[in-house]
This record gives C-alpha cells, sequence and structure tokens, in this order.
C-alpha cells in the first residue's frame, strides 16, 4: 500500500495506463500529474497550461507513435496532449479548444468503425452545451448541439458504428442524437422521476438480465398457481350443476351456459397471459445477445432504467 501526496487540492480525475505503468490525474490545482509505477509511483511530470481546475481527463488514441490526451477544466477550454517518446513519457499541449462557455467535464470519443479514432470527439460543459469537435482544419470547424437539456449533463456516450450520440442530465432525461444527419435530437427519454447521475453502454450484462429474469419467472409460475386454483373451483362448481340437471334441467342448461361464457372469458384471459408472458420472455432473452447495446442508467429516484438501445420502445426497469 501507497499514498500519493503530490496533490495540493482536490483530485478530480485519474487514468492507469497499464502498458506503460503509468497514472495520469488531474486536480483542482489546475495541474495533471502524471506518476510513474515503476519508479515507487514518483511524478515524472506536471502539465501546466490551465487556469481553472481539471475537471476531466480521457485518451483521446492511443498509437505505436505515442499517446494523445484530452482535459477539461473550469476555464471553459479542452486541451490535447501529445507524447511521442515513450522512453521520456513527456506530454506537450498541441492544441486548446475553445466554444464552451462553461466547465468542461464530459467526454465521449467517436471513433471509425474499426475501433480507432482520427481525433474526432463530443464534449460537454457546464453551460449545458454538447460540441462535436472534428481535427479537419485544426479543430477550428467544431459543431454545436442543441441539446435541450434543462440542467447538468452527467452522462455522453457514442452508440452503433458512432451514429448516435447520448446524453443523460439531471433534468430526469435521456437525449439520442443522430450524428449522421446535423445532429439531430431524435428521441428523448422520460422514465426518470429524479436526476440521472449516469449512463453507461454496454454488451453483457448477464448478472442483471438473469436476475431480472428469475424475478420474472416468479411471478409467472405464482400467477400460474393462482390460475390451477381458480380453474379447479371451476370444475367442482360444473359437477354440482350437472347433478342438478335432474331436478331441473331448463334451470341448469341456463347456468351451464352462463358457465361456458365464463370460461370462454377465462381461456381469452388466459390466452392473453401466454401472449404477454411470451412477450416478456423473448424481450429478457434479447439481453443476452452478444451483438446488441443496452443503456442503463441511475437515478436519484432509486430506480435503474435498461434500455435497449435498438428497440427504442422496450424498456425493464428495475430496483
Amino acid at each position: 500500500e501507497q499514498t500519493i501526496t503530490d496533490h495540493s487540492n482536490y483530485i478530480n480525475d485519474i487514468l492507469i495506463c497499464k502498458e506503460d505503468n503509468k497514472i495520469i490525474t488531474s486536480c483542482d490545482d489546475t495541474n495533471i500529474r502524471v506518476f510513474d509505477a515503476n519508479q515507487n509511483f514518483k511524478c515524472i511530470q506536471i502539465l501546466k497550461g490551465h487556469t481553472g481546475a481539471v475537471t476531466k481527463i480521457q485518451y483521446l488514441n492511443k498509437t505505436k507513435d505515442g499517446i494523445k490526451l484530452l482535459s477539461g477544466s473550469e476555464d471553459d477550454t479542452i486541451k490535447i496532449w501529445e507524447m511521442k517518446n515513450s522512453a521520456t513519457y513527456e506530454f506537450k499541449c498541441i492544441n486548446t479548444l475553445k466554444g464552451h462557455g462553461g466547465s468542461v467535464h464530459l467526454f465521449a470519443l467517436i471513433n471509425n468503425d474499426d475501433g480507432s479514432n482520427d481525433g474526432k470527439f463530443a464534449s460537454a460543459a457546464g453551460d449545458l452545451s454538447i460540441r462535436v469537435w472534428e481535427p479537419k482544419g485544426d479543430y477550428k470547424n467544431s459543431s454545436a448541439i442543441n441539446n435541450s437539456h434543462l440542467g447538468k449533463i452527467t452522462g455522453l456516450d457514442v452508440y452503433r458504428n458512432n451514429v448516435f450520440l447520448i446524453s443523460s442530465s439531471i433534468d430526469k432525461t435521456i437525449n439520442v442524437f443522430n450524428l449522421k444527419d446535423d445532429n439531430k435530437l431524435i428521441i428523448k427519454i422520460k422514465e426518470h422521476t429524479d436526476k440521472i447521475n449516469s449512463i453507461v453502454l454496454c454488451k453483457f450484462i448477464f448478472p442483471v438480465s438473469s436476475k431480472i429474469y428469475e424475478k420474472s419467472v416468479s411471478t409467472i409460475t405464482k400467477e400460474g398457481k393462482e390460475k390451477e386454483k381458480e380453474n379447479d373451483s371451476i370444475n367442482v362448481t360444473e359437477n354440482k350443476k350437472l347433478s342438478n340437471r335432474k331436478v331441473n334441467k331448463e334451470k341448469s342448461d341456463r347456468e351451464k351456459d352462463k358457465d361456458k361464457d365464463k370460461d370462454k372469458d377465462k381461456e381469452k384471459d388466459k390466452d392473453k397471459d401466454k401472449e404477454k408472458t411470451t412477450t416478456e420472455k423473448s424481450m429478457l432473452f434479447g439481453l443476452h445477445q452478444p451483438d446488441r447495446y443496452f443503456l442503463i442508467s441511475d437515478s436519484l429516484d432509486c430506480n435503474l432504467c435498461l434500455f435497449d438501445v435498438a428497440n427504442t420502445n422496450s424498456k425493464v426497469i428495475f430496483i
């Protein structure tokens, strides 16, 4: 166990580079620090340049030629740092991006189809703005997104071949934008009843889906037992009425007709329940498909919401 005491103020973010055994931190003291685990976590560089607290750091890309790093700050700017010499592991600021009117605190990489990144990314800031940054023209042609959020943006991610940008907010909503269609807002999800803390896209959610499925099965089983009891009582009633047919045939026939109508209604209800159960099972089994992504959001309403991003009409809500 070791404690790093180089920071003079709050630490806002941390990156771990396992390949190089390095740790990078951002701090309220306006600086970014690089620590080397091979040298007993010694601070080997301090990146200076921001004039406000550094709220967010993220790798932009990693190649054999080096690393590019993004940093967002309360000075309303984004800086791009580049490290080309892995021996010295020294970063240099190669660009400062301006366009936001508030503290920059979120990034989302917009990768190519093969997973590589040419430098394109999105950012969100305290002025409720979201911007998409293109590396062409030295990032001078960034575009703003009309996100329509009414509160702080708490999550930012990109989905499906980098076509859709997803954002969440303390205004209880999740927005989905089409990056291939002028960044238009195409979906606004309003399922939460309180502030949304974060969102995450994932492929594999087996523990979560299994738990939901077990809960659903137990509910269905319970309902099935109740229906069996009802059917037993109906059979007893029918037997009694058949025995009374000798006494009053006309009365028995009328009641039998009523019972038939009731049985038909019961059968209709059973068919509806079967359809509902089949639909629920199909949706839940769909969670196991490895080629699909699911959006998970958590909120102060104590709910986690799970959305099938490929089918925006379906959702599973669980506590």
